[in-house]
């Protein structure tokens, strides 16, 4: 991972992977899930995700595909256990 941007967006990412399973995410979806303060899925919104799924999709975090104007991602599988969630325990 480059920086903390690219680490939150991956984990948020792989939360829903793990919910949803074999499931690609629109881009707007996903902007809806990290953005979720976000009102609106506007220009900055749209080129910030754009940005961080090329890198990942770069780096061989995520697979990407277009339907008709539409881009979809998925995480894959053979990177989701980077991002589990760490169970700590009392002790």
């Amino acid at each position: 991972m480059r920086d903390k941007t690219h680490e939150d967006f991956i984990v948020r990412w792989a939360n829903f992977v793990r919910e949803n399973p074999d499931k690609w995410i629109s881009l707007r979806d996903l902007a809806e899930e990290v953005y979720p303060e976000k009102e609106k899925y506007d220009d900055a919104t749209r080129s910030a995700i754009s940005q961080l799924v090329n890198i990942l999709v770069e780096e061989g975090y995520l697979a990407k595909k277009r339907v008709g104007k539409i881009m979809y991602v998925y995480l894959k599988k053979s990177k989701i256990h980077l991002f589990e969630e760490k169970k700590s325990t009392v002790v």
